[in-house]
């Protein structure tokens, strides 16, 4: 099974849990998101460095639980929260670690934008905020904004 990054996993898995028997498998099908240019006044974005090991402790998939599904989101999201570690070395490497896998690839960041190149595929999520203890990432994925939340 193919690995994939940041919040992707999570629209797979939430997409199977809420599909699983109506058509075509989530699985099958290509999922792009892009970046989220934040506004000037909403960026809290400082000098601090992105290198080390980040740990998700938030995350806001930007949707409400299908009915009847409430459970399998919440505990999609604590699945997520438990797992779901970053790690960013001074060589420009990432290692992301989550409840779908372990995957490495490069990153680069110009402005507010991350790129992270994974398999020789490139994804870019806005950083929203980054200090020396903590780290919010944002993407927007068919008008559905997920932001997430990450402690040094």
């Amino acid at each position: 099974m193919k690995k994939t990054i940041f919040i992707l996993s999570a629209f797979v898995t939430l997409t199977i849990a809420t599909n699983a028997g109506n058509g075509p498998k989530a699985e099958n099908k290509t999922i792009s998101s892009k970046a989220v240019t934040p506004e000037r006044s909403e960026l809290n974005y400082t000098t601090a460095s992105i290198v080390g090991t980040w740990k998700l402790f938030a995350v806001d998939l930007g949707m409400v639980a299908p009915k009847g599904q409430e459970k399998v989101y919440e505990d999609l999201k604590k699945d997520m929260i438990a797992k779901t570690v970053y790690t960013f070395t001074d060589a420009k490497t990432i290692t992301m670690e989550s409840s779908m896998g372990k995957s490495s690839g490069t990153y680069s960041i110009s402005g507010s934008v991350l790129s992270i190149v994974v398999n020789k595929k490139t994804e870019t999520v806005t950083i929203k905020s980054l200090t020396a203890t903590e780290l919010v990432l944002v993407t927007e994925d068919r008008g559905t904004k997920t932001v997430m939340k990450f402690k040094k």
